[in-house]
């Protein structure tokens, strides 16, 4: 698991496995299997990356010293030059882990599509162009109340070249908290993806127990249902729709 400078482990809706660790070979050899015995055309990944506050296991104070020749201090120690030396080694920790699933997959079926949570995100903006070339599309999330940011990520996404994704949840804040946002909020999200040029996910989580268990509430089917209604009655509008530019700010991925 990943944890934090305290040494404990990373507390959040899930359990963060550490990018660094034997789990990276777990990961890996299973995706191998997967590609050698089962047929499929491509991967989507997720949850690859690092909380906030992690991660200060054992292997990733390893791969620090021999990457920096140098010891990882917790980052209340840090100053700021050291804080931006850990963000790009997790960084950099992410682009090693997906290179080397792809690369050793594609070594055995080399016309496999690849694509992860994250890529082409304006934050992934910095990783290695080495590895954002595989992606064949780009994909990230879209939650509420965060709609202006939303909306930043889809003209980004949109002028990269390449169809793209944002995934939104049914819920009020991230998958898992089994809520049910409104229905107007819904179809607002969706309308600003779609009205982009970009593909909308809309996702759901079953209960993970109790008399619903790997169920969804028929609420939810009926809200989706209807949010992807309303895209079908206005695709006429959204077909072909090319933006119209009023506004640019420029800057550079140093400053971004």
């Amino acid at each position: 698991f990943q944890v934090n400078e305290n040494g404990m482990k990373a507390t959040g809706v899930w359990d963060e496995l550490c990018l660094n660790s034997p789990y990276r070979e777990y990961v890996i050899a299973q995706l191998c299997d997967i590609v050698s015995n089962y047929g499929v055309d491509g991967f989507w990944l997720d949850q690859v990356g690092f909380s906030s506050d992690t991660c200060y296991c054992q292997y990733c104070r390893e791969k620090y010293f021999n990457k920096y020749d140098d010891k990882l201090k917790s980052y209340s120690q840090q100053n700021m030059e050291e804080q931006i030396k850990f963000e790009n080694f997790k960084r950099d920790s992410i682009k090693d882990f997906l290179l080397e699933c792809i690369k050793r997959t594609k070594s055995i079926k080399s016309d496999l599509d690849f694509c992860w949570n994250g890529s082409g995100a304006p934050w992934a903006i910095g990783m290695s162009q080495e590895v954002a070339d595989y992606a064949v599309c780009s994909s990230t999330e879209m939650h509420h109340p965060k709609f202006v940011q939303g909306s930043i990520n889809n003209r980004y996404m949109r002028n990269l070249g390449i169809p793209f994704e944002l995934m939104i949840p049914e819920c009020l804040d991230s998958w898992g908290d089994y809520t049910l946002n409104t229905e107007s909020t819904l179809q607002a999200m969706a309308s600003l993806i779609v009205g982009n040029g970009g593909a909308m996910n809309l996702c759901a989580v079953p209960s993970p127990n109790g008399v619903n268990a790997g169920k969804a509430y028929p609420a939810i089917f009926k809200t989706i249902g209807n949010v992807f209604k309303r895209i079908k009655d206005n695709e006429i509008y959204f077909i072909n729709a090319l933006p119209v530019r009023d506004i640019a700010i420029l800057t550079s991925e140093e400053e971004f």
